[in-house]
């Protein structure tokens, strides 16, 4: 009898334990969604930033070439752009991906390098009055701008592929993202 009583209190403890493994698990679980979702709306975030940054910097030049803004005018917003890039990056820093979204972070690391080296040539290209200088780094920083929208495309499309892949969960972020 006692072998008996023995053996049941055995198997109530393993069970308590058994039960305290998986609440702990679940508690994970839930942690671990809370971050994606965290780092989602802050990634989507910078992504919806840096494309909107891409596209008003691509009219810009455009605007420079078809003399519709002055040059001093383009330097101004130069410097602005510079700042944004600048401000996004100490975001995308802070960023803590999930183990399921560091590829897409990698490769929006990857095009946050590109436009930080386009913002050095800007850089280069705003301080200098010599237009054969400014024109060299002009065509410096459009290379590195046009680098940085091909990670930051494929850093998309890998973000899409995830969201796509864990259904409805967060249909929100790829209907921010399209």
């Amino acid at each position: 009898m006692i072998g008996k009583l023995k053996y049941i209190i055995f198997l109530l403890i393993l069970g308590l334990i058994f039960n305290f493994f998986l609440v702990l698990n679940g508690c994970g679980i839930i942690k671990e969604q809370e971050k994606e979702n965290e780092y989602l709306s802050e990634v989507v975030y910078i992504m919806g930033a840096l494309a909107d940054d891409s596209n008003f910097y691509k009219e810009v030049c455009s605007d420079v070439v078809s003399g519709d803004i002055s040059l001093s005018g383009h330097k101004e917003t130069t410097k602005k752009l510079i700042e944004e890039i600048n401000s996004f990056y100490d975001q995308y820093l802070e960023l803590d991906p999930t183990k399921k979204l560091e590829v897409a972070h990698d490769l929006l690391g990857k095009s946050m390098e590109h436009y930080l080296n386009s913002c050095e040539y800007l850089q280069k290209y705003v301080d200098t009055d010599d237009k054969a200088d400014m024109a060299k780094y002009f065509k410096e920083a459009t290379l590195e701008w046009d680098q940085g929208d091909i990670y930051l495309l494929k850093s998309n499309n890998e973000l899409q592929s995830f969201l796509k892949s864990e259904g409805e969960k967060y249909q929100k972020f790829l209907d921010i993202l399209k």
